[in-house]
């Protein structure tokens, strides 16, 4: 998609770990990495709209298999770029429990998109190079952006904001778009640390937003997108609690988020059972929140 000043490329070649090329002057970022079956395809991708700029980062916006699987034959490719994540991300990346959680979940989606396993346990040799933290800032060609941490889909979540563009790169605690006014929410670790990045982001003058999942929104959706993320975060809220109140199991509402965010759009590009692990962790989140604040 083009745009006066920087242009913003899809390279990943399978739906559901996207990843996003952005160009401005002479340099280059990749916004995410997606998954690590498919890596070699990925990097030819890159190759492909890189052309004459110089990739200088690679950006994980947080910490899940579908978003950082590929970065390390990526640096294998490009070995001058910068991974650069945030604090809590680059931690989770040491530990070997994780790391081998996601090379699983990476091999169900090899397998799920009809594809070889290979490059899956190339997350095992990932590292970050450079950490980040609140009001960090990254250069990329002419363009300035400004790092908030926004934690509450996971507590390593990031985005990314340039001023002078309007344009934010988003974090996934800040919802998902689902298909017209419908926003799936972005929580799973904390509600409330999910709606105070929500009201933080939201203060800013945005023009337009590079979805992780779903690429460059156009400026009458991005202007209007914050406002109907806090909505729904809000209402699926109170649907669990309300269910919870009335009887229903943990299970049940599972059940009833799958039955409207599911089905609807990411039964194509997300396996199920990364799905569900969210979504339970969602749903005894929401309730624990809840009981604590009495």
């Amino acid at each position: 998609m083009e745009d006066a000043i920087y242009q913003v490329d899809q390279v990943a070649p399978v739906a559901g770990g996207e990843a996003f090329l952005l160009r401005c002057g002479t340099e280059a970022a990749l916004v995410d990495a997606g998954y690590g079956f498919c890596c070699d395809q990925l990097v030819a991708n890159i190759r492909e709209s890189l052309g004459d700029f110089q990739l200088k980062y690679v950006i994980l916006t947080h910490s899940h298999y579908d978003h950082i699987s590929g970065a390390a034959s990526v640096k294998a490719a490009f070995p001058e770029a910068i991974i650069v994540a945030s604090e809590r991300t680059a931690e989770i990346i040491k530990r070997p429990h994780a790391l081998q959680k996601m090379i699983e979940l990476n091999r169900k989606a090899a397998e799920r998109n009809g594809c070889s396993p290979y490059g899956s346990e190339a997350l095992a040799e990932l590292k970050v190079d450079q950490t980040l933290g609140e009001g960090s800032q990254l250069t990329i060609g002419p363009l300035v952006f400004t790092v908030y941490l926004t934690p509450g889909h996971t507590k390593c979540s990031m985005a990314l904001y340039c001023e002078s563009e309007g344009l934010l790169i988003s974090s996934e605690t800040l919802g998902i778009p689902m298909g017209g006014k419908l926003v799936k929410p972005g929580y799973v670790v904390g509600y409330a640390m999910t709606i105070d990045s929500i009201q933080k982001i939201r203060r800013l003058p945005i023009r337009r937003i590079l979805f992780p999942h779903d690429g460059l929104a156009d400026e009458t959706f991005s202007c209007s997108f914050l406002d109907r993320a806090l909505y729904w975060s809000e209402e699926i809220r109170r649907r669990v609690i309300e269910g919870y109140l009335a009887g229903k199991s943990e299970e049940q509402l599972v059940d009833e988020f799958k039955q409207q965010y599911f089905y609807a759009a990411l039964n194509r590009v997300q396996i199920e059972e990364a799905f569900l692990l969210n979504a339970r962790h969602m749903v005894s989140m929401l309730i624990q929140e809840y009981e604590k604040r009495g």
